[in-house]
Parts: C-alpha cells; sequence; structure tokens
C-alpha cells in the first residue's frame, strides 16, 4: 500500500474547534493539525479539501490559489496527496523531534529526500503586477502544474526550518499528554506551554491540588503519630 492509498483520519469532531495556530512557524502548525488539546485526538486533515482550506487559512496559498486548485483537480487526486500529506507529517515530527534533542547532528540524508520530495514538482515564476493603488511590484506566483505542489509551501517552510540555526527555540509543549510544537519567539525563550489556556493554567491547577493532597498526607501522617515518650 502506497501512502496516497492510506485511508484517512475520520475524526469528525475536528470540525467543532478551528484549527490550531500555535506554533509560530508554518511548520510546525502543520504538525499541529493533529492535536489533543482537550484529551481528544483531533485531525484536521480528513480530506483533500480539508488539506486546501488549512492551507488557506494559515496563509500557505492564497483564496486565488484555492480556487485555482479546486478548479484543476478532482476530489480523488487531493485526496490522494492528503493521504500523503499525512504519513509525511508524522516522519517530519519524527525529524523535528530528533534535531530539537541533538541539533543538526541528527540530520540523515533521508530527511533531506523527505522534504524534497514535496520541493521538486514545484514551478514557481515571477511577474510585475500593478497593486490597487497603481504602484508596480515584483511578485512570485506559483503555476499550478502538479498536485504535489499543494504541499511546496510547507514544505518550503520545513526547508528553511531545517536549514536554520533556531532549534534551540524549537520545543515541545510541557504537558506530557499535549503533543503540539511550537517555536519560542518570546523576549526571553521561556515559553512553556503550548498556550496558557490550553496547557498552563491546566497543568498549573493539576500541579496546585497535587501538592494540597501532599500537605494533607502529610498533617494527617503527623497527626497520627504517637507522642513521644
Amino acid at each position: 500500500m502506497t501512502d496516497a492509498d492510506r485511508p484517512l483520519p475520520t475524526t469528525v469532531a475536528r470540525r467543532a474547534l478551528p484549527a490550531i495556530a500555535l506554533g509560530d512557524h508554518l511548520a510546525l502548525d502543520f504538525l499541529n493539525s493533529v492535536a489533543t488539546p482537550q484529551g481528544e485526538v483531533l485531525d484536521w486533515i480528513g480530506s483533500g479539501t480539508d488539506l486546501v482550506d488549512w492551507l488557506e487559512v494559515f496563509g500557505a496559498i492564497t483564496k486565488s490559489d484555492a480556487a485555482d486548485i479546486r478548479a484543476t483537480w478532482n476530489a480523488a487526486t487531493l485526496d490522494a496527496i492528503a493521504r500523503e500529506a499525512v504519513v509525511w507529517r508524522e516522519a517530519f515530527r519524527s525529524l523535528v523531534g530528533r534535531m530539537a534533542s541533538e541539533g543538526r547532528s541528527a540530520l540523515r540524508i533521508e530527511d533531506l529526500q523527505l522534504i524534497n520530495r514535496w520541493l521538486l514538482p514545484d514551478r514557481m515564476t515571477r511577474q510585475l503586477v500593478t497593486g490597487t493603488t497603481g504602484e508596480v511590484e515584483l511578485v512570485h506566483r506559483r503555476m499550478w502544474t502538479d498536485a504535489a505542489q499543494i504541499m511546496a509551501p510547507v514544505a518550503l517552510a520545513a526547508a528553511e526550518m531545517v536549514a536554520g540555526d533556531d532549534w534551540g527555540n524549537i520545543r515541545q509543549c510541557e504537558n506530557p499528554a499535549c503533543t503540539i510544537w511550537f517555536q519560542d519567539r518570546t523576549k526571553g525563550h521561556r515559553r512553556r506551554w503550548c498556550s496558557q489556556a490550553l496547557c498552563g493554567n491546566r497543568f498549573k491547577v493539576a500541579a496546585f491540588r497535587e501538592r494540597q493532597k501532599y500537605g494533607r498526607r502529610v498533617a494527617v501522617s503527623a497527626g497520627t503519630k504517637s507522642p513521644s515518650a
């Protein structure tokens, strides 16, 4: 069975929540397109349409790009790309985990091939265009000739991250139950949680309650001791 033939996630609850935008980096946001924000696995890439929607929401493609993609390729073709993308996502997650702990030394030749798989089909051109106020600017435009190009923006972000030198600030949320990755862009580089609302406050409350339980156990233990002679 090829990656394009694998079944896509069937989690229907993903529609109940907006896609998580906590990675502060497109490649990490794509990892977070499957997550456990409330203890339930949610996957926002359940079809080719979902993939195109996700890319548009996160600014990886424009509204015009999304319309061109939907008009050019049928649902079966887009679903096949989405299946490959979901498998790729987990392979890239493994790479991010290794590089976050070991740095550049963790990089293997197959990791380069993993990312290049989506970069090689890409086709870009430069065009002069006029803006709404009449100004002229030189812009990059993607020429949609291959359905695999759909993942090129994510792969480009992944390539830039792998080639970069900020791996000390690529982290996973410290909540052991959370799968969310992020790039710490805070001034002091002390970010620990995907967000305070999802994990930070919850984890602190749990730790506080555990300390209370421990304190009560200690108090009870001290109260049951026999008085010294």
